[in-house]
């Protein structure tokens, strides 16, 4: 439309369209040293299809050229939408006593992210609320404690301290500023729609881990230390490399390297959780300088002519408002790969461009037709490319599925079709080859190119470690347990707390009976163990020793001990405390006293269920089926002797005091 007609395409401003197209090419230009060179240019074409929605965004809005008024009413129509979405979910799924209800998402794929574009919608909604008058402004003010409950509905600690950052701030802008711009009703509203969000919350979450004040007071969690070490990973690698970083898009996998420690299963840090940090850690100084030095530079030019700016346009104080968030979110999540925050904030940056008069650096840049005409040349293999990423996203989909549900669907044909090339790593960046290597594999596709597969899923991340198991198991299925185990305890020293990894490499231990390598690789794991680790560990060692030693005794006691553990822990106990053989020995008496009584030899049913007391005294139901034979030989003072034994010895389940009251019945 814009090429073929006499409209004029502008971008924010000349030195923001010389930025962008240095930092696209940049970002490819690091092509050579990136580990996966596939996500450089996935790097590359996305940011290319962003700096394209930008200069379609600024020039549809200078085009339209919206009232200040109509602006802010569509924003808050779409936020009054929200809202209506995200309460109705909750109301269907109502918990009280639940925690973060993942389904809130509502419109975006996480919940900390539903929050913040909530958020960025707020100071639209304080505008509507200080510049309309009538049966609008009545409307908004009863919007509002709704659209601050639904933000703090979300639990996000960042968006709840950002809601007090923006009662602060506007209240201090009143008072400095005495009413100039934004009303002293307004931030009474303000004030008390929080105050009654709050309050709700607070009443309705009490003992709940979305309780607003205990969320917010509660910043010491394991999510923010993950979030320091993430920060330190990142500040380390950009004081090592400072030039270049470790390429486009490949954080993901570098990432693997610093914290391989902390790896669990097949769970990467993925984003460091600050966009600052990881654009220099993945593209230098050089890449973080022409990426958001803008930024910047529009905050530098807002604050030192705030006064003169907001005298001509109102707006423009509450445009700086969730722009400061979305810079804000950026020190501490990754907005910047979120498209829903990126086109949000561009559509915010623009407005503010198209409504500042008077400083030249916030005059829009022309774009010149040639310009133009090139990316829209471009956007064709742009669009191709995304939609080979989403076929890619939908495979990868069904690949998993049919893992986790051990229901392999897919041809072979259908599985060897599906593109590995790009992307060549899947979204935990496990690479593709090795997702069909390992499905093909479970569909019982047993061939020596599989190897093949593997090393080059290897070659595109080679610190996920993933083709090591397919390749332990294709062994195994080959009956080569030397060459599996190899496979296999590699991949466990590589990743320990992994569970794949280690219930494999266990799995070849316990089949060749070696008990030191299986003390051994239960040494290694980090401490605390997982208790699933241990409950496997115990199952081996108890399937080839005839009795555990004290070390393993110990482990019992804490499996037992430990709230929400199978009955596993109970078993085992038992074997360690009367020994493997008395154990089977007394299940083998207590079956053949089964049969004699079933056949009313009750004499010799009561004898046998002794017998099996004696092998094993920790098994409750050995004592009520002797009980229950003496009852039928009219011997109640033996039965009732041997139901008090019970009850002063063991757990009972009810069934002993059934039959003790019975006896005390007949005994008058």
């Amino acid at each position: 439309f814009f090429v073929f007609s006499k409209k004029e395409m502008v971008f924010l401003n000349r030195y923001s369209f010389i930025t962008f197209v240095c930092f696209t090419f940049w970002s490819l230009f690091s092509f050579p040293y990136a580990f996966n060179k596939e996500e450089v240019f996935l790097y590359g074409s996305k940011f290319l299809i962003f700096f394209t929605s930008i200069l379609v965004i600024q020039s549809t809005l200078k085009e339209l050229d919206l009232k200040n008024k109509n602006f802010v009413l569509i924003i808050i129509s779409m936020l009054l939408v929200e809202i209506i979405w995200i309460n109705s979910i909750f109301f269907e799924r109502f918990n009280i006593a639940g925690g973060r209800d993942m389904g809130l998402r509502a419109f975006t794929g996480n919940i900390n992210i539903t929050g913040i574009a909530l958020l960025l919608k707020i100071p639209f909604l304080i505008y509507g609320v200080n510049e309309f008058k009538g049966m609008i402004k009545k409307v908004l003010v009863i919007i509002f404690p709704f659209a601050i409950f639904t933000v703090l509905l979300m639990g996000s600690r960042l968006t709840n301290l950002l809601v007090i950052c923006l009662i602060i701030g506007f209240t201090f802008y009143y008072v400095v500023s005495r009413g100039s711009i934004i009303k002293g009703k307004t931030v009474i509203i303000f004030g008390i729609s929080t105050l009654i969000a709050v309050v709700t919350n607070n009443y309705l979450f009490e003992k709940s881990s979305i309780n607003v004040i205990e969320r917010s007071t509660n910043i010491i969690t394991k999510s923010t230390d993950q979030r320091i070490r993430f920060y330190k990973q990142a500040l380390n690698h950009i004081i090592q490399n400072p030039l270049f970083g470790t390429g486009a898009g490949n954080w993901k996998i570098q990432s693997l390297i610093y914290d391989n420690e902390y790896l669990t299963d097949y769970i990467v840090p993925y984003q460091v959780h600050n966009d600052f940090l990881q654009t220099a850690a993945e593209l230098g100084i050089v890449g973080f300088f022409l990426r958001f030095s803008l930024y910047f530079i529009i905050l530098f030019f807002l604050f030192k002519n705030l006064k003169n700016i907001l005298i001509g346009d109102n707006l423009l104080l509450y445009l700086l408002a969730p722009f400061l968030i979305f810079l804000i979110d950026s020190f501490f999540n990754f907005p910047q790969d979120r498209p829903i925050m990126l086109i949000t904030t561009q559509v915010i940056i623009s407005v503010i461009f198209l409504n500042i008069k008077g400083l030249t650096f916030f005059k829009s840049y022309n774009v010149k037709k040639p310009v133009i005409i090139i990316l829209l040349l471009l956007s064709v293999p742009l669009i191709y490319l995304t939609q080979i990423v989403y076929k890619s996203f939908v495979n990868q989909n069904h690949l998993i599925v049919g893992m986790i549900q051990d229901s392999y669907y897919l041809s072979e044909d259908e599985v060897y079709n599906i593109n590995s090339k790009f992307p060549s790593i899947g979204a935990t960046t496990i690479p593709m080859e090795t997702y069909k290597a390992n499905y093909l594999f479970n569909k019982g596709i047993m061939i020596d190119t599989m190897f093949e597969m593997v090393d080059v899923g290897n070659s595109k991340n080679p610190y996920i470690y993933s083709g090591l198991p397919v390749k332990a198991v294709f062994h195994l299925r080959k009956e080569n347990l030397d060459s599996a185990k190899f496979y296999a305890e590699k991949a466990f020293k590589a990743i320990s707390d992994n569970k794949v990894h280690f219930n494999l490499y266990t799995d070849i231990l316990a089949a060749t009976k070696d008990t030191l390598g299986l003390k051994e690789a239960y040494n290694y794991l980090k401490k605390p163990t997982r208790p699933e680790f241990t409950r496997k560990y115990l199952t081996h060692m108890n399937s080839i020793k005839d009795n555990l030693n004290t070390e393993d005794s110990t482990l019992i006691e804490e499996l037992y001990n430990k709230k929400g553990i199978s009955e596993l822990g109970d078993v085992l106990k038992i074997i360690n405390q009367v020994g493997k053989k008395n154990v089977f020995d007394g299940i083998e008496a207590a079956e053949e006293a089964e049969g004699f009584y079933i056949l009313k030899n009750y004499k010799y049913a009561a004898r046998l269920f002794e017998k099996a007391i004696k092998l094993n005294p920790r098994e409750i139901a050995y004592y009520d089926n002797a009980a229950n034979s003496y009852m039928k030989l009219g011997n109640n003072q033996k039965a009732i002797t041997i139901l008090l034994k019970a009850i002063d010895f063991l757990e009972t389940t009810g069934k002993t005091e059934y039959l003790l009251s019975i006896l005390y019945y007949d005994e008058g």
